[in-house]
């Protein structure tokens, strides 16, 4: 092979990667909303005789997670929607998310998010009013 063909090779490689990523986001976005889908409508959908399911693990698994996690679960789920420390914190409940280890909740989401900025995970706007997700790629229907 030429060093030509071996460029092109490279190109080729690094634009399907490029797809791929992006992709890999868009997955992770719209399995992040599903998580919260269930989260808020397996209450209503379950019978008081019904068995504990897969499903009710699954809930347990996703409660349980860290306020780190829980964050990034509900900015990434929002994209491309902002959403204010306050309303963060009410997702986090609604969630299930168990709080009661942290003093100050608000004091936790605030350096939680300064956390996330640094390492450029989020985005913030508004005077860091409001904060959403920060997406690596773009948005696949953007592509064509």
């Amino acid at each position: 092979m030429t060093k030509q063909e071996y460029k092109q090779m490279l190109e080729t490689m690094r634009k399907e990667l490029d797809s791929l990523l992006e992709l890999q986001e868009d997955t992770e976005q719209k399995i992040a909303q599903l998580k919260q889908a269930i989260i808020s409508l397996a209450p209503l959908a379950k019978e008081s005789n019904e068995p504990r399911s897969f499903w009710d693990s699954v809930l347990g698994e996703l409660r349980t997670i860290g306020i780190t996690d829980g964050i990034r679960e509900i900015l990434r789920a929002a994209y491309p929607q902002k959403l204010t420390p306050v309303e963060i914190k009410e997702q986090l409940k609604a969630a299930g998310q168990n709080l009661s280890g942290h003093k100050n909740v608000m004091a936790s989401i605030h350096s939680t998010l300064k956390r996330m900025l640094e390492n450029e995970e989020i985005t913030t706007s508004d005077d860091g009013l409001t904060y959403g997700w920060r997406r690596k790629f773009g948005k696949l229907s953007d592509m064509k």
